[in-house]
């Protein structure tokens, strides 16, 4: 999906949660770019700002979304999976470690541009919509480890934005990481053995009907490495 697609999306995920936050609102549809969407609550005057970013890491995500490098590869996955043949590697693979300042590396940056937000359409709030394709409500460590941290290191630089809010598209539900309001100064303790992150994969295509062993799937090299990305890159 394209940029507004993505944009949208993650939006309407967390249309619920917004509700819960502010009471009725509507989307004002003028609103797509510094920030990215608005909403303007219903009973007083008052709008607020949403900047919608994703807090996954550049090279992730150019590896995983690449569909021109790897098109070979996919379609004898296609083929493959045609004439009955389950795969034994997956076409993609790569470890992602969760650590603690996954989230709040990807989004420090955005706090030079709360300024210009809120002054410039004289917002109530201007928030921050975060979500992963690789993160999701489900991770373990996610509530326990990672909010935690976020909102520590978020709080020690006075992030500026009002709030931040994780939304899931895995599981459709919203989360918040912070509050601006309600600062978390202390600092939680490190376990880098909360840190290993997860395995995300492109399986290929598994025929109906087959069986697969998702372990040995998963345990197994890819077809296309990281290292392909980079010699693509060097071209």
């Amino acid at each position: 999906m394209n940029k507004i697609e993505y944009e949208n999306h993650i939006f309407e995920l967390s249309d619920g949660f917004l509700n819960s936050l502010y009471g009725e609102f509507k989307r004002d549809v003028t609103q797509n770019d510094k920030p990215d969407a608005a909403i303007i609550l219903d009973g007083e005057e008052g709008t607020i700002g949403i900047e919608i970013t994703t807090v996954d890491n550049y090279e992730d995500k150019q590896y995983f979304n690449d569909k021109k490098f790897y098109k070979d590869l996919e379609g004898k996955s296609i083929d493959d999976c045609i004439r009955g043949v389950v795969p034994e590697r997956p076409i993609k693979s790569s470890s992602i470690p969760m650590e603690y300042n996954y989230i709040y590396k990807a989004i420090e940056g955005k706090a030079r541009k709360y300024k210009s937000y809120k002054s410039g359409k004289k917002f109530k709030e201007v928030i921050l919509l975060i979500s992963s394709d690789y993160l999701d409500l489900n991770y373990k460590h996610f509530g326990s480890y990672l909010i935690p941290w976020t909102n520590h290191l978020l709080s020690k630089v006075k992030f500026p934005f009002e709030k931040v809010i994780f939304a899931c598209g895995m599981t459709g539900g919203c989360v918040m990481i912070y509050d601006k309001n309600k600062p978390k100064l202390t600092s939680p303790k490190r376990d880098k053995n909360k840190e290993l992150g997860v395995t995300h994969i492109n399986s290929g295509f598994i025929p109906i009907g087959k069986s697969v062993n998702i372990n040995k799937l998963f345990n197994a090299p890819p077809l296309a490495g990281k290292k392909q990305e980079n010699l693509k890159n060097n071209l």
